[in-house]
């Protein structure tokens, strides 16, 4: 029997640390998107009722949007090689990067 058969269904030991400190970017991507344009509501929001729904309904995406990823790439790729899986993250730390916390808009 081959020892590699065995192991095929196994991350190796870089690739899962690697997979938990891209999950935890995503995860602070998430807290960052919230803390930073909860307060740019006030300043920023539109006055209308459905103008203001639609202005929260983006900032809750906005806000989810790096925990999506992080689960879309895992279910996506789960019958792919684990390079595969590592680029889409690695993909989505750099897209979904929060801006506003980077350059300081408050």
């Amino acid at each position: 029997m081959d020892p590699r058969a065995a192991d095929a269904g196994q991350l190796g030991s870089v690739a899962l640390v690697l997979l938990g400190l891209l999950g935890g970017v995503h995860l602070l991507y998430a807290v960052g998107w919230a803390t930073v344009l909860a307060p740019l509501q006030a300043v920023f929001g539109p006055t209308d009722v459905l103008g203001a729904a639609m202005f929260s309904l983006g900032l809750v995406f906005a806000a989810a949007a790096p925990i999506v990823w992080f689960l879309a790439s895992l279910w996506f790729t789960r019958s792919r090689p684990v390079w595969q899986r590592i680029a889409a993250l690695i993909a989505g730390a750099v897209l979904l990067v929060p801006w506003p916390l980077v350059v300081g808009v408050q």
